[in-house]
């Protein structure tokens, strides 16, 4: 089927409910949508393994963009159909900076045929949460090691270091003081545990928008096909990009001020709402 025009969504904030949670009418209407032929993929911070609890058997047929743009994949498929990792050997000295602040990380890697979540034992209450997290959710990719560097042989996505805000915005500065240029971080609030801050790092080319450009680049079409759906600050580049940004009522201000238009909120399945309406009812 010849595609015309491309749709991509976020999904926390943006298509799912609270709870991380796709609403039984919104599964609904998208698998008739996307049966009908909706050319709707998903940019996410999330990884393939938790897009797939999440969503299911949804009929996405394009690749899904994760890990902020790190890799993409097929929903049915662990193997990545396109990865920006974190080169070598700054992996490395990224690791020594969040060890040189006393800080843990875990390591999102790719081994060249799977996803790979390592963390060592040495976690403080914030990661031991993700930790069970993870655990209970059965999530595959979860590797305990002794010494994190070991995880290093492999292509890494992304750190992820849970800690209290002081520690977090230190280390933030100590990296963007030395790699401003060369690496995207991200730092946002625990919601579920609410003291806990996360900075996650990713190279500078790992966006959601160069996500989107490749796929754009794959099936034959530009930015001006292209609307997105977004509410954060990791959606900002998708928002920049795009051609028609549309934001969810409760956005953040900074997406708000992009957008060419703004609609309901995530939790009257708003997204859904306007791919109906986009694809005739």
């Amino acid at each position: 089927m010849q595609i015309d025009h491309l749709y991509v969504t976020d999904l926390d904030g943006t298509l799912l409910r609270s709870g991380a949670r796709l609403s039984d009418y919104a599964r609904a209407v998208l698998t008739r949508l996307l049966e009908a032929g909706l050319p709707l993929t998903i940019a996410t911070a999330r990884s393939i393994t938790s897009v797939r609890q999440i969503l299911g058997d949804l009929p996405i047929k394009l690749p899904i963009i994760c890990g902020n743009g790190a890799y993409m994949a097929y929903l049915d498929d662990e193997k990545h159909w396109f990865t920006n990792s974190i080169p070598k050997p700054k992996d490395a000295q990224i690791l020594d900076i969040i060890q040189e602040h006393e800080l843990e990380s875990f390591l999102s890697a790719y081994t060249g045929e799977a996803n790979r979540l390592f963390m060592t034992p040495n976690r403080n209450a914030g990661t031991q949460w993700y930790w069970e997290d993870r655990r209970a959710a059965n999530d595959h990719r979860l590797q305990e090691i002794s010494d994190l560097r070991s995880g290093l042989e492999h292509q890494v996505l992304s750190f992820n270091i849970i800690a209290l805000l002081d520690s977090v915005l230190e280390l933030q500065a100590s990296l963007q003081s030395r790699y401003a240029e060369d690496l995207n971080i991200y730092m946002y609030e625990e919601v579920h545990t609410g003291e806990w801050y996360w900075l996650s790092v990713y190279d500078r080319q790992a966006t959601k928008a160069r996500g989107i450009e490749v796929l754009l680049d794959h099936i034959g079409l530009n930015n001006s096909q292209l609307t997105v759906f977004g509410d954060s600050d990791n959606d900002l580049s998708m928002f920049r990009y795009a051609a028609n940004p549309v934001a969810v009522a409760n956005a953040k201000p900074a997406i708000l001020s992009l957008a060419r238009e703004v609609i309901g909120p995530n939790e009257t399945d708003s997204v859904v709402e306007y791919l109906r309406h986009a694809m005739g009812g």
